[in-house]
C-alpha cells in the first residue's frame, strides 16, 4: 500500500508539473485531470499539497515552500525572460529531481509502477493532457521527449499515442459540430453514435498498445 501512495504521489506531481510546462493549467486539462486520477482516491488534502509544490516551481523555480518570492529572489535565482512562455526546461529539471536516486520517489517508483506499461500509461496521460487544450505545445512536446528518452520508450509506440491523440481531437470537434446541425435528430443521433464508436474503438487500440510495451 505504502509504494502505490508514493507512486500515486509522483504521478500527479509529474501531471501537474507537465501542465505548467507552457505556462499554465487550463480548465480543460485540470477538468481531464479530474478523470484521470479519479481512481488514485486522493484526499483533497493531498490534491492540494501536490498542486501548490507545482505551482512554487513555477513561481520560484524552485520546490522549496520556504524560498523567498520577492523581487531580490527573483533577480538572483530565475531569469524568467529566457523562457519565454517556455517553462519546459525548469519543468524537465524538477522532474528529473523526482526520478532521480536522491528523489524520496525513486526506491517507491521502481518498485510499484516502474515498468513498461505504467511507463506507456503515463506517456500517454500526458500526451492526452497535452491535447486537452487543442494545442499540443512546444513546451509539452519536449517534456514528453526526454521522459521518452529518459524511460526507453518506442518511437513507434509514442508516435501512434500522439495521432491517436490528434485523431481523438478531430473526432471530438467532429461530434460538437453535429450537436449544432439542423438534421433530423434521428441522422444526428446515428451520426455521433458512429463517432462515438470511433472514438472508443481508439481508446481500446491504445490499450492494447500499452499492454505490449514490455514487448517493444
Amino acid at each position: 500500500m505504502l509504494n502505490r501512495i508514493y507512486a500515486n504521489d509522483f504521478q500527479m506531481k509529474l501531471y501537474y508539473l507537465f501542465m505548467l510546462a507552457d505556462g499554465e493549467c487550463t480548465d480543460n486539462e485540470l477538468k481531464l485531470l479530474d478523470k484521470i486520477v479519479e481512481p488514485m482516491e486522493l484526499k483533497k488534502k493531498e490534491r492540494e499539497a501536490i498542486r501548490k509544490f507545482a505551482e512554487n516551481i513555477f513561481l520560484t523555480g524552485s520546490s522549496d515552500d520556504s524560498c523567498s518570492t520577492d523581487d531580490d529572489y527573483y533577480t538572483a535565482n530565475n531569469d524568467y525572460s529566457t523562457y519565454n512562455e517556455d517553462y519546459s526546461e525548469l519543468v524537465i529539471k524538477h522532474i528529473k529531481e523526482l526520478l532521480s536516486e536522491k528523489g524520496y520517489a525513486k526506491k517507491f517508483y521502481r518498485s510499484q509502477c516502474g515498468d513498461k506499461v505504467e511507463e506507456a500509461r503515463m506517456l500517454w496521460t500526458l500526451i492526452n493532457l497535452g491535447y486537452a487544450d487543442v494545442s499540443y505545445s512546444k513546451p509539452e512536446k519536449k517534456v514528453v521527449a526526454f521522459l521518452k528518452k529518459y524511460w526507453e520508450a518506442d518511437d513507434a509506440m509514442i508516435q501512434a499515442m500522439i495521432d491517436t491523440a490528434d485523431t481523438l481531437l478531430i473526432m471530438t470537434k467532429q461530434k460538437e459540430w453535429l450537436q449544432t446541425t439542423d438534421q433530423q435528430y434521428c441522422v444526428i443521433r446515428d451520426s455521433i453514435q458512429e463517432v462515438d464508436d470511433n472514438i472508443n474503438r481508439l481508446f481500446n487500440n491504445i490499450e492494447v498498445l500499452i499492454s505490449e510495451a514490455e514487448i517493444a
